[in-house]
């Protein structure tokens, strides 16, 4: 019974580290055990210790487990998305880790860009920063999307519609829009990362 206890706490110490980032609380641990006593929380705690399955350190949400914990799907970074003037193709990529809560409603296929480029800057999407995008050939006006143009390449822009005719529109006053007449989307932005 003892053993099935620990094995549930450790259980949710990585189901929190891998969902949120963190580790729970003593009392969200006791909550999750259905007991009231936060003392057998800590024996629990102590015997995961000394077979070497946890670290606690002092202070709030101090448990580290002393093995490697998945933090986030993988997807594929395909390389640079210009927020500025079209691209002819993306570079070739590597792979980035992302947090599950970012993408966790997400079915369709995902991958990452990083922005080079300042049109998107009033949407908070800046220079350097990694958009998540889920692969779609659809869009709806007014979402973000990676968008290629055969005459230009490929952008990441709003799509808008003006008068019945869909346009790019860049969130940065300094560029202009661009009328998007043969346009191919290639998927919606559902995620941002910055690096400060």
């Amino acid at each position: 019974m003892r053993g099935e206890r620990q094995k549930k706490v450790l259980e949710y110490i990585k189901k929190m580290l891998e969902e949120r980032g963190i580790a729970p609380t003593i009392e969200e641990i006791a909550r999750h055990l259905g007991v009231s006593s936060t003392a057998t929380v800590h024996k629990h705690l102590r015997a995961l210790e000394r077979k070497g399955l946890i670290e606690r350190g002092r202070g709030w949400r101090q448990i580290r487990l002393k093995f490697p914990v998945k933090r986030g799907r993988v997807v594929p970074l395909l390389g640079f998305v210009p927020a500025g003037g079209p691209i002819e193709v993306f570079e070739a990529g590597d792979e980035i880790e992302i947090p599950e809560w970012l993408v966790e409603r997400r079915t369709g296929e995902l991958f990452a860009l990083r922005v080079e480029g300042k049109s998107m800057i009033d949407a908070y999407v800046d220079d350097g920063d990694i958009i998540i995008v889920e692969k779609s050939e659809s869009a709806e006006p007014g979402e973000m999307v990676v968008a290629y143009l055969p005459d230009r390449g490929v952008t990441l822009k709003r799509l808008r519609k003006v008068g019945g005719r869909l346009y790019l529109f860049p969130e940065n006053p300094d560029y202009e829009p661009i009328e998007a007449r043969d346009l191919k989307i290639l998927g919606r932005v559902v995620g941002i990362i910055r690096r400060y």
